[in-house]
């Protein structure tokens, strides 16, 4: 079902107000359009609204991170040296988990008063992430942010459905972009598009989002609205007018008919002309109108018997019986 408001439904959601707070926000970025400027700008309105921030990144470190969303974003990175420094290891969902509840727990954060944002799900297992999403949500947040590129290949079951498949079945929202080919100077649904995309300086500044919002009662609504990623500003998405083929010339009788007999059914220059210069019966009497004749009579029928007429002047109604 599509939205009728007139406030954008992002708007909305930007808001973080209990009666608009929504459990879980999947972001559904591709390849060609990255989402971070829609989570940095949640992200910013959370903390003007008194929330706290915990982002979980695999990707990134806690500088990069605080750089892009705030220095009040605590930061927990999956990514860490080893003892002798020598290389990396990387967290289990386990100890990830154990990590979150652990800085929840030792900062006492209220219930309901905090967001989580976890940058990349690519690094969980697709068996794994009901469970790690649920054991998020057991901890009792305002909302549950999580990333999930759909241009990364899944490597699963058969079976098994994949990473965005889970997602949009438990997501309460869902925040993927879209492609207009009249949008910038370079459409980004060709076959094979250039490297780097050379895109207008408005489709630079502007995203195309579709968002999905399920409500407590089940209705899911879906909107398409275009975000600023300057001003961090939300408005509808009205599609351009579609331009209508110019109007198709309607085929002569001539060129319908040459097609369907062998005879020659049309005519020459010189037939059309000789056809409209004959003068018709019909139309040479009404040609008359109403002028008088030679004979000075309006309307008067005049009877010039001819040779082969039997002809009798003393009864000249007598061939009508009358």
């Amino acid at each position: 079902m599509s939205a009728t408001h007139s406030q954008p439904l992002l708007t909305r959601l930007l808001t973080f107000k209990q009666a608009n707070a929504s459990p879980l926000i999947s972001f559904l970025p591709t390849l060609s359009q990255s989402l971070v400027p829609v989570t940095r700008s949640f992200v910013k309105k959370a903390l003007l609204q008194d929330l706290r921030v915990l982002y979980v990144t695999s990707e990134s470190n806690t500088k990069h991170v605080r750089n892009i969303y705030g220095a009040e974003t605590e930061v927990i990175e999956t990514l860490r040296p080893s003892p002798d420094g020598s290389s990396y290891n990387r967290l289990s969902v386990t100890q990830t988990l154990a990590e979150i509840k652990s800085r929840i727990t030792s900062a006492n954060w209220t219930p309901g008063k905090y967001i989580l944002v976890i940058d990349s799900l690519r690094y969980i297992d697709a068996e794994n992430v009901a469970a790690f999403v649920g054991a998020l949500a057991s901890l009792r947040p305002l909302s549950v942010l999580v990333t999930c590129s759909t241009s990364v290949p899944e490597v699963g079951g058969t079976y098994s459905p994949g990473k965005e498949t889970l997602l949009r079945y438990l997501s309460t929202t869902i925040i993927s972009p879209f492609e207009e080919k009249t949008f910038g100077a370079v459409s980004l649904d060709d076959e094979k598009p250039v490297w780097p995309l050379q895109l207008s300086a408005q489709r630079q500044r502007d995203l195309l989002l579709t968002v999905e919002h399920r409500r407590k009662s089940g209705r899911a609504v879906v909107e398409e609205c275009v975000f600023d990623i300057v001003s961090s500003t939300v408005r509808l998405y009205k599609p351009p007018a579609p331009s209508l083929p110019p109007p198709k010339e309607e085929p002569s009788v001539d060129d319908v008919m040459a097609g369907l007999t062998t005879f020659n059914l049309g005519m020459t220059e010189r037939e059309r002309k000789q056809k409209e210069g004959v003068v018709l019966p019909h139309f040479s009497a009404q040609d008359l109108g109403g002028e008088k004749d030679e004979k000075g009579d309006e309307g008067s029928i005049w009877y010039e018997p001819g040779s082969e007429d039997d002809y009798d002047p003393e009864d000249p109604d007598d061939d009508l019986f009358l």
